[in-house]
């Protein structure tokens, strides 16, 4: 008996067509990696150091997504995979509802409230 050697490719079709009709296999996604390279890029722009200040997390998702990530042709990462990453290396605090990381002071906080707004408005827009 030869034992022959498939791609996962192959193995993949010839598990669909063994599925019962209706079902699909799904395929899973790449897990991330702890060391993604846009994320240790933008921690290198904004040389983010732990430090003792609160930043809320959605400054830094709002830096890292809308400031930094802009217009360039890069993966843009959703804000929970963007966090699992994140949080592997600063500390995480939560008052209430809204979390923050205790980082040095890398970001400007002056316009806090307009941030806020977009926000709010991006959410509603999403709703409908």
């Amino acid at each position: 008996m030869e034992t022959k050697i498939i791609s996962t490719e192959e193995l993949l079709g010839f598990l669909e067509q063994a599925a019962p009709s209706g079902k699909k296999i799904k395929r899973r996604k790449p897990r991330l990696r702890v060391d993604n390279p846009t994320i240790m890029a933008f921690i290198r722009k904004y040389t983010i150091q732990p430090g003792e200040k609160r930043i809320p997390s959605y400054k830094i998702y709002h830096e890292y997504f809308v400031v930094w990530s802009g217009r360039r042709k890069i993966e843009k990462l959703g804000r929970s995979a963007f966090f699992r990453v994140f949080s592997k290396y600063f500390k995480q605090v939560r008052t209430g509802r809204q979390r923050y990381y205790l980082l040095n002071d890398c970001f400007d906080m002056m316009d806090k409230k307009l941030l806020e707004l977009a926000f709010k408005h991006r959410k509603q827009l999403k709703r409908g």
